[in-house]
Parts: C-alpha cells; structure tokens; sequence
C-alpha cells in the first residue's frame, strides 16, 4: 500500500495572478472579430436601468452603515462585558458577528423562497423557461 503525502501548494500572489491570466485575457480578447458589438450585447441582453443601479448603491450604502451602527451599538458594548484578555480577538469578534448575522439572514431568506408557495422552479424546474424565445 503507498502512503499519500499532502503537500500544501503555496497560494499565488497578487502579481503572479496579474502575469498570468492578464496576458491571456488580452489574447483571448485581441482574437474575437472585430466586428462583434460588445456594447451591442450588453444592451440586448443586460437589461439595466437606472433603478437598478440606484438599488445598488443605496443597498451597499445601507449595509455598510448598519454595519458600523451594529458594531458600534451592539457587538462592542457585548464584547466588552465579556472582558476578554486577548486583544486581537476583540477586534476580530465584531467581524465574525457581523458575518454571522449576514449569513443567518440570507439563509432564513433563502429558506423562505424555496419553502414558499409563490415560486414553483423547485416543484416545476421546466416552469422557469416557459415563455422563452431562442
């Protein structure tokens, strides 16, 4: 019987991450016709308006000040009647918190789509391409 060896591969940098993949993504895109229209797709198929972009900032706004405002406001004050010793704990506690919270809410809101009556792709999958043109 062999004996496997794991080896731990070291994880590439940025820099190595940029001379490898930048070069082939300029050749991968200096090789597309010239006469295919990128704007032309995006437009065809991207249907964005102004109101999306719009809920996206405010979202990303609202996030990143409900975070600041749990940090502030709950996650320190319940850190610090805890009287922990360790420093770097303390500081990387309302991180893991505030991950905590995220994920709890997207599960529950995850949970609550696919075990609502309001969407059938998961009872009908098929349900979700009617009304499709090629």
């Amino acid at each position: 019987m062999v004996e496997q060896v794991a080896a731990v591969l070291p994880m590439p940098g940025y820099y190595r991450l940029l001379t490898n993949v930048v070069p082939v993504q300029l050749d991968t895109f200096m090789k597309q016709p010239t006469d295919f229209d990128y704007l032309g797709q995006f437009s065809r198929y991207c249907h964005c308006t102004w109101v999306d972009v719009g809920l996206v900032v405010i979202f990303a706004v609202f996030w990143t000040v409900l975070r600041a405002c749990l940090t502030c406001c709950v996650f320190k004050p319940f850190l610090q009647s805890l009287n922990l010793d360790d420093e770097k704990c303390f500081a990387k506690a309302s991180e893991s918190f505030f991950k905590s919270t995220w994920y709890t809410l997207s599960w529950i809101y995850t949970t609550s789509i696919v075990f609502s009556d309001r969407h059938t792709m998961f009872q009908d999958p098929a349900s979700v391409f009617g009304g499709t043109k090629p």
